[in-house]
């Protein structure tokens, strides 16, 4: 058999991410569902706000820390405007134990329907490329 001389190169990414439009938002859905419902977050005993998909329970603050950060990233590098601030406002009454908010609740409701139509937009390489810039940032130590 022939040895191969052309050189393995991996082929881009493409196209945009029409399925993480529903599953990169979709935590942060449950969690204001719920709070709609019968106005609770799940808790640690301590108090840490949590969120359990059903397989594994995650800290709902350092996430929206991530998640905003990436957000951040996207809408820099895209047409879309968005106003995350009812999501940092969230992330800080949960952090510091606070009630949320009838105006905070309300925001981040509204705020939905425009964060899934930016995550379906965005280009999987741009979202990709944001991802790994705030893996990266997470592991650096914070400015002081």
């Amino acid at each position: 058999m022939k040895k191969r001389n052309k050189k393995y190169r991996p082929k881009p990414v493409r196209g945009n991410m029409f399925v993480a439009g529903y599953r990169i938002p979709y935590p942060l859905e449950a969690i204001v569902q719920r709070m709609e419902i019968d106005g609770t977050i799940e808790a640690t005993p301590d108090g840490k706000a949590v969120f359990d998909d059903g397989e594994e329970v995650y800290e709902v603050v350092p996430a929206l820390n991530g998640l905003i950060h990436w957000l951040e990233l996207c809408v820099q590098n895209s047409e879309i405007k968005v106003d995350l601030s009812p999501l940092t406002h969230l992330k800080n009454q949960l952090n510091y134990h606070m009630p949320i908010t009838e105006s905070v609740f309300n925001a981040c409701k509204r705020l939905m329907p425009t964060l899934r139509r930016l995550v379906s937009l965005i280009p999987a390489g741009l979202a990709e490329s944001n991802m790994r810039t705030v893996q990266i940032s997470s592991y650096m130590p914070a400015e002081t």
